[in-house]
């Protein structure tokens, strides 16, 4: 693979930090990042080992419990899952490379024209989830648990418009808009099965009274929400709380919204209860918004639906393997309702 320098396709991972994957091969990634003064990572770790050289500008960097002052030409290497935490001191250049491979900054590799390249420059866009196609029947709440609190958050959080998804992004952006007009400017909003924060991202920045909590079950997503959500202080509380047993208060909320995670409740009761309990949470006049997968009402809509996901991912490049993995997952970690189920609202 050959990268030509250019100053495009940048991407902001977290406020001041802009990042472009330049090359990766099987084992390694290599990536540039930018960063403006001030702007810094919060203290994290990873499985990846993690070296880098600084191109320009001058940087702090923590490694356990060492301190490092690092100017231009300077470089390091994180052993795997050691904590770390950098700061640009100024407007700063470096460029680290990781191994094994960080598929999550795949998402930040931007094919380019017009560049010798040889085949592997190609890219497919990645899964990052789980293969679970040797996995009989559906996966048990506390699977699906150890699943969000063992996978990597950051994939989540540096993958906002996950792109084997179709449409996330502009049906996310879909929410503030219904929000906007039906709710006091200074709400407060419950975010079920937020993850990372980055509905309650999208919602605070379109609406910049609305207070936010943040309910998930997985204490290793919600880690990740300061991170998401450092524009916003004093603006969200996380809960760290299984929605299926949560107490959602009385008249507590002007507002609920969901994204991608009622799916995994099984069976109708579930879905009952659910709802039932955010009905009374909200004030009166309130709003639930969720946003989720469905089910066909019959096998040939369930197959119809399959069949335009599967060509979407096609067209989007991703391999086969990809896909089935897309698909195998689906099949045996969510269980949307039909639409016209409407009698669990009762």
């Amino acid at each position: 693979m050959f990268y030509e320098h250019n100053d495009d396709d940048f991407h902001e991972i977290l406020p001041g930090i802009r990042v472009k994957t330049l090359v990766y091969g099987e084992k390694t990634l290599m990536a540039e990042f930018r960063m403006q003064p001030g702007a810094h990572f919060t203290r994290h770790s990873h499985p990846h080992e993690q070296s880098g050289y600084l191109v320009s500008g001058a940087m702090r960097l923590v490694q356990g419990d060492r301190v490092f002052e690092v100017q231009p030409g300077d470089s390091w290497c994180i052993p795997p899952n050691v904590e770390h935490f950098a700061e640009s001191l100024e407007e700063s250049v470096m460029v680290q490379q990781f191994s094994p491979l960080r598929e999550d900054y795949l998402a930040y590799y931007q094919k380019r024209t017009g560049n010798p390249m040889d085949e592997q420059s190609k890219i497919d866009p990645r899964y990052v989830g789980l293969d679970n196609a040797a996995h009989e029947g559906k996966l048990s709440r506390e699977e699906i648990k150890k699943r969000f609190d063992h996978e990597t958050a950051l994939v989540y959080r540096r993958q906002p418009d996950p792109a084997w998804l179709p449409d996330f992004w502009q049906m996310t952006r879909l929410i503030p808009e219904l929000l906007r007009s039906r709710l006091p400017k200074d709400a407060l909003i419950l975010d079920i099965g937020a993850g990372t924060g980055n509905l309650s991202r999208v919602i605070m920045e379109a609406l910049p009274d609305v207070k936010m909590v943040l309910m998930d079950f997985s204490e290793d997503m919600l880690s990740e929400v300061p991170n998401v959500l450092t524009d916003f202080p004093g603006r969200y509380v996380t809960d760290i709380h299984d929605f299926l047993d949560a107490d959602f208060g009385i008249s507590k909320y002007a507002g609920a919204v969901s994204s991608l995670a009622i799916h995994h409740c099984r069976g109708e009761a579930e879905y009952s209860r659910i709802y039932d309990r955010l009905y009374k949470a909200l004030q009166p006049g309130g709003i639930f918004i969720c946003c989720d997968v469905v089910a066909g009402a019959d096998d040939l809509l369930t197959q119809l639906n399959e069949d335009g996901w599967r060509s979407n991912l096609k067209e989007q490049q991703f391999s086969d393997t990809d896909i089935e993995r897309v698909l195998s997952n689906y099949h045996v970690e969510d269980s949307p309702l039909v639409v016209c189920q409407s009698s669990i609202l009762g």
